[in-house]
């Protein structure tokens, strides 16, 4: 299964409101929901997918790096294979989706409305299939932290969970403030990431 085709075909569709959290409204430069990342995707958005969302987390993580070594430079993160592009498709397709349905419970409309939007989307049966799964489950961050193997996949992680909604109900700010304990995230990472999402948008 082609995850990051997944990614981008879920970002190039606005998804329902309410308990999906906002997910994936009017595409990646609409910012999955959220209006304040624009800015942030925007350099990003010509690589499409995973791709998108990792250079957020990289741009956090390097700065961060480089703090940490007190003025040194980072080391430059070597190139993702594309193994590694498709593993982190499938890590922000899962980190998304939990995120979105963080506020609660998903009813039957909701769920008709997000099948009928995944189908315009233009999913096959297997991605229809999964997607749905991932959406029916319950929101558990410290399953989606247990998919981080790397500071880079949790600083990608939290970056995906933050783009997926915004946080304007208790238990979304509950949720992300569960993930970021579960991926063992520092606080001044955690800010950076906050801040690359939260950038003001523009256009």
């Amino acid at each position: 299964m082609n995850f990051d085709d997944i990614l981008k075909k879920l970002l190039a569709s606005p998804m329902a409101g309410g308990v999906a959290g906002g997910l994936l409204s009017g595409g990646l430069l609409g910012a999955l929901g959220n209006k304040h990342a624009r800015k942030a995707l925007g350099g990003a958005a010509k690589f499409g997918g995973a791709a998108a969302i990792g250079a957020v987390a990289l741009a956090a993580l390097q700065r961060y790096q480089a703090q940490q070594q007190a003025g040194a430079q980072a080391t430059p993160a070597a190139p993702r294979a594309l193994p590694q592009l498709e593993r982190d498709a499938s890590i922000v397709v899962q980190a998304m989706i939990s995120a979105a349905r963080a506020d609660g419970m998903l009813d039957d409309i909701e769920r008709a409305r997000i099948g009928e939007r995944l189908r315009d989307a233009g999913l096959g049966a297997t991605e229809f299939d999964y997607v749905m799964a991932e959406f029916n489950a319950p929101a558990d961050p410290h399953r989606i932290a247990a998919l981080a193997q790397s500071e880079a996949e949790a600083a990608e992680i939290y970056a995906a969970s933050l783009l997926a909604l915004d946080v304007d109900h208790w238990a979304e700010q509950a949720y992300l403030q569960e993930l970021k304990r579960a991926l063992k995230l520092p606080d001044a990472l955690a800010g950076m990431l906050e801040a690359e999402v939260k950038a003001p948008a523009t256009g």
